[in-house]
């Protein structure tokens, strides 16, 4: 994923999947309440999540979903962090993922990134780019 910047994906603040009663609202990007990210496979950019982990939110939690198996490319720029993907099964992999991931099965995965605190840069602004290839 070179070349010029990637389009920035629109997160729109309340876009994120719900879990439990709807008169609650959720903290957004928490694991309870990740965030609903669309990719389609063979896009030629990547979609660019952008955020900021804190000593208050030191993670955040992204939700896809695929219709067949395929690939996820990533890239990562920022803080230092640990990636965790867990399968529509519930299966994880991580601390960690290979560049690219296969996603064998159709179904919704989730991505934790969470803040590196063994690091010493783990708290800072990110940008996670994400795309699928078949």
């Amino acid at each position: 994923m070179s070349g010029s910047a990637p389009p920035a994906a629109a997160i729109v603040p309340g876009s994120s999947i719900a879990g439990g009663d709807a008169s609650t609202p959720c903290a957004t990007g928490r694991s309870d309440c990740p965030i609903a990210v669309s990719l389609a496979p063979g896009r030629a950019q990547a979609q660019v999540l952008r955020g900021t982990l804190t000593p208050a939110m030191p993670s955040r939690r992204y939700e896809f979903c695929v219709a067949a198996a395929a690939s996820l490319r990533w890239t990562w720029n920022g803080a230092a962090v640990h990636l965790v993907l867990e399968d529509p099964r519930g299966q994880t992999q991580g601390p960690g993922l290979p560049d690219p991931v296969r996603l064998a099965s159709p179904g919704c995965y989730r991505l934790g990134v969470s803040a590196n605190t063994m690091a010493d840069d783990s708290f800072g602004d990110f940008s996670l780019g994400l795309a699928l290839d078949p």
